[in-house]
This record gives structure tokens, C-alpha cells and sequence, in this order.
């Protein structure tokens, strides 16, 4: 009776999972089911919620960005950056370029087991296997030198500067057909013994007596340089950036080009949040206002990706005939925005910013040190309540948006989606008071009592986080050097609350 074999894609995400679709983009490996799983095609929706004016909105921003960094670049020149303030025009031969950037809606996501390497869970053992796909049995697999029960070796090997993948094995090895077995030119098994501690001291053992270190290196350098060496890394562990893009609408009204004062004045979209525990709140003299707004709708588009070294090469999403992708989603729900008192903010980062500021707060964050620290402190308080905010409410984590809107000293949270339907409204009437307090003991309480955040207090599982409104605020302010749970400060923060 012939061996069954394991499907090549035997796993999928289906549509409603955008943040794992999108967090996990084509080429990169996800856990699920006790397994390492790489994800080998997103495939796109039969209906998109796009008008024609968001997408070419969104190409000519996606444009401009992937013609500044298809080099590597983590600058844009002059150019571009005045070309950036004239999105609303196309540039004159540009026609063409656009037409090649293609919109996909998430439909859904396929993963194939990866990597294919095994290894004998016996102690007195632990010999490699490396199986294809036409060679992995779909029953329990065995070793075939002690009898002893193989599990997937879920590390892999990454280029800290293109973000290469290779698998850790040796660079010179066979395979038994047969069984999968991997042996040396003498005829010796390759056994892997890992340091669970760290993984950079692991070795490969040949037999019973010869030992070598687990590594590899990556030549993607230019001509004469040296090979870079490879790092081995968990395959659950998150080593690649997301490069996004987004715009956020408050109705007909985008975020980057109003002014709260002016959304405020649309009663029908708007209104300012009263209450018994809002008040409560406020006598505490660090919010000054929050506000309901109707309708908030967040599009995000992913346009490639590059490891989180800051060095790293931006890659992009290659399609057929010259194509380049950009995948893209769509939220709208209510909202809230939280506006932070700017005297205690000011007060707050005084110690950071040298000589303290004197200036009121919207001229003081011209100065790129000033803006750095009051978005560090603005950053941690939306964190604080984006993880809250699901604990309070009963909705998932991934149902919580939220950006900075650095210009108006504000944060801005909504419903991602059906997902959180209810959830504003509910904090609003019901918890608002227990949100924020709960909010800033968690961080308060933090068990390892850092000092810029941690696991602990204001990190938060999204792999997309990209919290700025102003697109001028990440790249001249910020730079390249974010990247998911950075830019946070849990010793400001608790200066803000006069914690510290």
C-alpha cells in the first residue's frame, strides 16, 4: 500500500484574520498547531471596499516610497520629499510606474510546513532529517537509527541585512532517499545539539566524536566586502518589519491634513464625551477633552517588508509582468480622541529635552528633539490603553486601533472593524474611569520595572503597529530606527501621571 503524503499547502487563514494575514506576509513562517508553517500565498478578495480615489491615493504614495528605498535606502532624497507634498498630482511620466502597483484585498492566506527539518527527540540521540514535501510521511515519523519520535526543529537562519532564510543545516551533507537521514562524506550522521540558552552556541555533531558551530553566512553583499554572518533565530520569532503606509479619516475629513478644532466643529460627526467617571477623569488634570467621532475609517497598505535591523533592505511583493503588489485593508467604526493636557506633557519630558523647552507646545515640537520625546510619551499612553482596552471591554486585542496625532497632543483610538463593534461606546458610558485607572496600574506594576517599556506593561502583540498620523513625523521626526514596540518610555509615562 503506497505511503499517503503531506499536502504541500495544508494550511489557510481565511479572510476575516487580516492582522495574521498581513503580519504574516508571503515568505514569512507563522506557529500554529505546535508547528512552523511558512506562508507561500495570500490570495486576494473577490470585492474590494476601495473607491478608485483611495486607491490611486494609495499608489502614489506606495510610488513614492518604493522609488526611495527599491536601493536599500532608509532616506528620501529632496525630491521626492517635495513630491510627497504634491500627491494630488501625478508627475509627469509617472503614469505608467503607477499602472504597474497593483491594490490586492486580503481574500485569504496558504502555509506549508516549514522548515522541513526534524530531528530525534531521544537525548542519546538527536540525529537530523530533512524531508521534501513528496518525502514527509503524514504518520508520526520515526528515526530510523534508535526508533525514538522526531519533531520539527523549528530555528532557521536569518541575513540580518536582506533577510535571507536558509535552514540550519550544515554546507556540506547527504540525505538517505529512503529515510531522510543527513550523514557526512564518511558516512556519519549530523546531529544537532542546541543551546536553548543561546542559539548562537549551538553545535553540529558528526558521529560520536567530532563536534563544529551551527553557522552560516549570506553573501549579498557588493564585490570585496565580507560575507555577513548569518543569526539563527526561533521561526516563530518575529524578524521581519512591515513597511506601511496609512491614512486615517475621520468622515470626509483625513487626519494628516485637518485640524481637530476644525473636526470638532461637525456636530454630526462629533461630539465631546460627558459623563460622571469622564469628569472624574478629567479633574485629574492630564486629559483635557475626549471625544465620540462617528466614524473613523483606518486604510492600511503593506507595500514590502525588510529585517529589523535598521539596516536592512526593503523587500517588495513581485508580481507577474512587472507588477509590484501592495496589500491593503480597510476598517471603519467609532471612535474616540483623547486629548492630553500640553502643560503636563511639557513637564513631563523637561529632563529629556535640553535646555527644557519654554515655548508652548506647538512651537516647542518643531524641534526634533522635543517632538521625539512627546511622541515617546503619547506612544505609551495609547499603548497603556490599547492593551487595556480589550480587558475592559471583553473584545479581542486585534478589534483596538490607535495613532498619535502628534500636532494636537492627542491619541486616537477605534474599532478595527465588525470585530470591535460596541467596544467606544461602552468604555465611554460604562468603564471609562476603571479603563484608565487599570491602564496605569498595569504599567505602574510593570514586573520588571524597565525603564522604555517591555513585555511587562506597554508592549502589545501587532506586528503592523504604525501609530503616526503624520507621514512627516515618522520620516524626518522618528527616521528609520522604528520598528513594532519601540518608541515607548514607561519612566515618562509615569512622570505624566505623577507616578514617578
Amino acid at each position: 500500500m503506497p505511503r499517503r503524503r503531506v499536502r504541500i499547502r495544508p494550511m489557510s487563514f481565511n479572510r476575516t484574520r487580516y492582522q495574521t494575514i498581513l503580519s504574516n506576509f508571503k515568505g514569512a513562517t507563522t506557529g500554529a498547531f505546535g508547528l512552523t508553517w511558512e506562508v507561500t500565498d495570500i490570495s486576494p478578495s473577490s470585492s474590494s471596499p476601495l473607491s478608485a480615489e483611495e486607491i490611486n491615493y494609495l499608489r502614489k504614495i506606495v510610488y513614492e516610497r518604493t522609488s526611495a528605498r527599491s536601493a536599500g535606502s532608509s532616506e528620501l532624497s529632496e525630491e521626492l520629499e517635495k513630491r510627497l507634498k504634491q500627491l494630488g498630482e501625478v508627475v509627469k511620466g509617472d503614469a505608467r510606474a503607477l499602472s504597474r502597483l497593483e491594490p490586492i484585498i486580503p481574500g485569504s492566506a496558504e502555509a506549508a510546513l516549514y522548515p522541513l527539518l526534524f530531528r530525534c527527540t531521544n537525548p542519546n540521540c538527536g540525529a537530523l532529517y530533512l524531508f521534501t514535501y513528496q518525502t514527509l510521511p503524514l504518520d508520526e515519523p520515526k528515526c530510523k537509527l534508535c526508533g525514538g519520535d522526531l519533531t520539527q526543529e523549528q530555528v532557521i537562519f536569518v541575513c540580518p541585512v536582506c533577510g535571507e532564510r536558509k535552514i540550519p543545516v550544515p554546507d556540506k551533507y547527504n540525505v538517505d532517499e529512503n529515510s531522510g537521514l543527513l550523514y557526512d562524506e564518511k558516512g556519519r550522521p549530523i546531529r544537532f545539539l542546541k543551546d536553548v540558552a543561546s542559539l548562537s552556541n549551538s553545535k553540529w555533531k558528526y558521529g560520536d566524536e567530532e563536534e563544529r558551530p551551527v553557522q552560516k553566512y549570506c553573501y549579498c553583499g557588493q564585490a570585496g566586502e565580507k560575507p555577513k554572518r548569518m543569526q539563527l533565530k526561533p521561526a516563530t520569532q518575529t524578524y521581519y518589519r512591515a513597511e506601511v503606509v496609512t491614512a486615517v479619516r475621520c468622515g470626509r475629513y483625513e487626519l494628516s491634513k485637518t485640524s481637530l478644532e476644525q473636526i470638532v466643529r461637525d456636530r454630526e460627526l462629533v461630539r465631546e464625551a460627558s459623563g460622571e467617571e469622564l469628569d472624574k477623569v478629567k479633574a485629574w488634570r492630564r486629559f483635557d477633552n475626549v471625544y465620540r467621532i462617528g466614524q473613523v475609517t483606518r486604510i492600511l497598505a503593506t507595500y514590502g517588508y525588510r529585517p529589523l535591523d535598521a539596516r536592512g533592505k526593503v523587500r517588495f511583493f513581485t508580481r507577474a509582468h512587472g507588477k509590484q503588489a501592495f496589500y491593503v485593508t480597510k476598517d471603519s467604526g467609532t471612535g474616540m480622541v483623547i486629548t492630553l493636557n500640553k502643560e503636563k506633557l511639557l513637564g513631563a519630558i523637561a529632563d529629556d529635552v535640553k535646555p527644557p523647552t519654554k515655548a508652548d507646545y506647538e512651537s516647542a515640537i518643531n524641534d526634533p528633539k522635543t517632538a521625539a520625546a512627546a511622541f515617546r510619551l503619547l506612544h505609551s499612553v495609547l499603548h497603556s490603553l490599547m492593551y487595556q482596552a480589550p480587558l475592559e471591554a471583553g473584545v479581542e486585542p486585534a478589534a483596538v486601533e490607535g495613532k498619535v496625532w502628534l500636532k494636537e497632543c492627542a491619541v486616537i483610538l477605534y474599532e478595527a472593524g465588525s470585530k470591535g463593534s460596541g467596544w467606544v461606546d461602552y468604555i465611554l458610558n460604562h468603564r471609562f474611569l476603571n479603563w484608565v485607572s487599570n491602564a496605569i496600574v498595569h504599567v505602574l506594576e510593570c514586573r520588571y520595572n524597565c525603564e522604555d517599556g517591555c513585555i511587562g506593561c506597554l508592549f502589545l502583540r501587532d506586528q503592523l503597529c504604525h501609530p503616526f498620523i503624520e507621514e512627516n513625523v515618522e520620516r524626518v521626526v522618528i527616521g528609520e530606527r522604528f520598528k513594532p514596540n519601540e518608541l515607548l518610555s514607561r519612566r515618562l509615562f509615569l512622570k505624566f501621571w505623577g507616578a514617578l
